[in-house]
């Protein structure tokens, strides 16, 4: 539920999973729908984000101790108890739970990943790249998720208004209620030819033409769409909480017609996926915000040096990376005064900017059925140097189509 809720902010944002993220602004943490302040603020560093643990745990209303002898921060609440060892190993109730990146201390202040609260204090915890806003929820989340094969043979209104924006379909349909009316949004994603689906319900108004529409879960990145219905034509606005306007056409269509256009997406896209790059892991080849199409690969003998690949990071599968592939299994790599080497020979980067300087590193083997992949921004990129080899097995396909930081229009 949690990573489908994280899938749905995005897309109705008209952005994707999250690949790669750098050094940034700092987010904006909402707990429960109110901004939380704190005297050292949220960071993003090396693609995580990193939360202060006082503030957010005391906002759940757990106890926070400090133990200076032996840097480990001890939070309670009710039945729960979370150690945490600075620079180490994390426990819930003296069983060890997973933590990605260690806690660390910034400015006398306790920092975790933003994961890590989730897993430790069972809360519903989303980030929005594009608003830059972490969202925090104690309570369970009012979306509603299903299975889209059930969801499509359930009684829907046999009729609405459909979109359709690349991988995205989306069904919009009502019925009156009292001096209003009250739907629901279906969304529907299709990623390598598989469906994920979300409703969300809505009440609002028809005045004429015009049409107003106002969502009561407050961890969406809008509260109101407003939308103009000129014949079969629906066009709906709305403004994001960090001020970005949005638009989206819709057509008037059968409930059959919006099952015909899921179908033909999911051929369209059996083997395509849609990622958005907000870091800068790649630049120049992708920059910050680009639209990425990737292509699924079949065939591993098809990789060759030098493409860039999207793959599920190792140390957490869940996320997914994108990064250039610079040496295979049975080679060994080096890097030294700035320059690649396989196997003791130079190897040109003539995709690297200008002046490019990078660290040595190796010589090191890698193994067979295994990658070295690097980012093209060196001195910023979270890659093989970092965590090792890429097994093959967590790859999912060659970036085929990069954009130039826009967003994808209609």
């Amino acid at each position: 539920m949690k990573k489908f809720i994280f899938s749905l902010v995005l897309l109705i944002c008209l952005s994707f999973l999250c690949l790669i993220d750098t050094a940034q602004a700092s987010p904006r943490i909402l707990f429960n729908g109110r901004t939380l302040n704190f005297s050292v603020p949220p960071v993003i560093e090396n693609d995580r984000i990193l939360v202060p643990l006082r503030a957010v745990f005391e906002a759940l209303g757990a106890d926070v101790q400090w133990d200076s002898s032996i840097q480990t921060v001890t939070a309670t609440k009710d039945d729960t108890e979370i150690k945490l060892i600075i620079g180490g190993q994390a426990y819930k109730n003296s069983q060890p739970i997973n933590i990605d990146v260690p806690a660390k201390i910034i400015n006398d202040s306790t920092f975790v990943p933003l994961r890590f609260v989730s897993e430790a204090m069972g809360c519903t915890v989303n980030w929005d790249e594009e608003s830059q806003i972490v969202t925090i929820s104690s309570t369970p989340d009012t979306n509603e998720s299903f299975n889209v094969d059930a969801m499509l043979n359930s009684s829907l209104p046999s009729s609405g208004y459909i979109s359709v924006q690349y991988n995205r379909i989306k069904y919009l349909s009502w019925v009156n209620s009292g001096s209003g009316i009250s739907g629901q949004l279906i969304i529907i994603q299709v990623d390598g030819g598989e469906t994920t689906g979300a409703k969300i319900l809505f009440e609002g108004t028809i005045n004429g033409s015009e049409i107003e529409i106002a969502f009561s879960d407050r961890s969406l990145p809008f509260d109101i769409m407003t939308g103009t219905i000129s014949g079969n034509a629906l066009n709906i606005n709305y403004i994001t909480k960090d001020g970005t306007f949005m638009n989206n056409e819709f057509y008037h269509g059968t409930l059959d017609d919006f099952k015909k256009d899921i179908e033909s997406v999911k051929v369209a896209w059996q083997d395509l996926f849609l990622f958005r790059v907000p870091g800068e892991s790649m630049k120049p080849a992708i920059p910050a915000g680009s639209y990425i199409m990737v292509k699924r690969i079949s065939d591993f003998n098809t990789i060759q040096r030098g493409d860039i690949i999207t793959f599920k990071y190792p140390l957490d599968p869940s996320r997914f990376f994108v990064k250039r592939v610079i040496a295979f299994g049975g080679e060994t790599i080096s890097m030294k005064n700035s320059q690649l080497l396989i196997n003791g020979s130079v190897i040109p980067e003539t995709y690297l900017a200008d002046n490019t300087r990078f660290y040595d590193y190796g010589p090191v083997t890698i193994p067979e059925e295994n990658y070295f992949v690097l980012g093209d921004n060196r001195s910023n990129s979270d890659d093989s140097r970092v965590w090792g080899f890429l097994p093959q097995e967590m790859i999912i396909g060659k970036v085929i189509i990069s954009g130039d930081g826009k967003k994808p229009q209609n």
